[in-house]
């Protein structure tokens, strides 16, 4: 798998990302640094995931599939911030 970009490179826990790339239709997990995500994958290119809980700092968001984990570059790194807003 291959992260070509995130939708946002930061954010609070909770918010979710989209993550942009390649071969991502059979992703098994997503991980903000350590932390696994909860993920929806949207084809071929796209996964949506929200933000685990984590730690002040940036982290690489990395995707695994059967064929292997994604390679850390500058555009796979999330930045936590603040905390999450939700609606009432």
């Amino acid at each position: 798998p291959i992260v070509k970009s995130l939708s946002a490179s930061r954010g609070p826990a909770g918010a979710v990302v989209l993550i942009h790339g390649f071969n991502f239709d059979t992703a098994s997990r997503v991980y903000f640094g350590d932390r696994p995500a909860a993920f929806v994958i949207d084809g071929y290119e796209q996964i949506n995931a929200r933000v685990p809980a984590g730690n002040s700092g940036t982290v690489p968001v990395t995707v695994v599939t059967g064929k292997g984990t994604s390679e850390i570059t500058t555009n796979s790194l999330f930045t936590y911030t603040g905390v999450a807003r939700t609606r009432c």
